[in-house]
């Protein structure tokens, strides 16, 4: 017999609960990595081709706003 099925109910939601945000997690990981991946190509890709001044003009006439916390 699996020593899970031994646990209370409120153990085995606990655990289930865990499990889907250690899955959650992951995927954040794995999709926070391919956008930080995408940005530091583009970044790559301006200096690389001279652009750094138009996009420090870009920047001051498109100033990123700051992401309000929940």
């Amino acid at each position: 017999m699996n020593a899970k099925n031994k646990l209370p109910d409120f153990l085995k939601e606990q655990l289930k609960t865990i499990d889907g945000l250690t899955k959650r997690n992951n995927q954040l990981s794995q999709d926070f990595e391919i956008e930080k991946n995408c940005k530091n190509q583009a970044y790559f890709f301006i200096l690389q081709n001279g652009y750094f001044d138009e996009y420090l003009e870009y920047t001051k006439e498109n100033p990123v706003e700051p992401v309000q916390a929940r």
